[in-house]
């Protein structure tokens, strides 16, 4: 079998809540003539929704503790400040 190159990886949104995760070599012999492209596909709509909805529960979260009124702080086990509130800030 030749060399590989030509390595591309690309995410592709097929329909409103579809998306796929494509990975692409190409193989080419000793003159860089393309013999075959090699490649997976993977569907990864649930990991790109539960990515959002992180991300989405994470921004409640930090506007729910910003603005609470009271200065809140995350202390770690080894005492150290981890996060503070706005009202410590």
């Amino acid at each position: 079998m030749g060399r590989f190159h030509l390595n591309s990886d690309s995410f592709v949104l097929l329909a409103a809540s579809v998306i796929i995760f494509q990975h692409v070599v190409g193989v080419f012999d000793k003159n860089d003539n393309l013999i075959t492209l090699m490649g997976t596909v993977q569907d990864i709509s649930e990991r790109k929704q539960a990515e959002e909805e992180l991300r989405e529960s994470e921004a409640r979260y930090r506007s729910v503790v910003d603005n609470i009124g009271i200065g809140i702080a995350l202390i770690g086990q080894n005492m150290e400040v981890l996060s503070v509130n706005n009202v410590i800030r």
